[in-house]
């Protein structure tokens, strides 16, 4: 089966949603299933650092099911 995975969170800066998309991927993969991950990723420069409030992006090898929609855009909603 081909699945897509899709999140709005960059590749770069991990938290509980990429790490549980990537162990989704990694288990789809184990079961013989074709995968592709669409998420951001974002360069480790200041325009990254002023988006992600100062956090720092960690060194991650991008596997070869992500496909990277480029730069996370942000926006304010809700009253986030």
């Amino acid at each position: 089966m081909r699945i897509a995975l899709v999140s709005p969170y960059s590749w770069t800066y991990p938290g509980g949603v990429t790490r549980h998309i990537e162990a989704l991927a990694e288990q789809f993969l184990a079961d013989g299933h074709e995968v592709r991950v669409l998420a951001p990723f974002d360069p480790p420069d200041t325009r990254s650092a002023v988006l992600h409030r100062g956090a720092r992006p960690q060194p991650l090898e991008s596997p070869e099911y992500l496909v990277s929609l480029g730069r996370t855009v942000g926006f304010k909603a809700n009253g986030a």
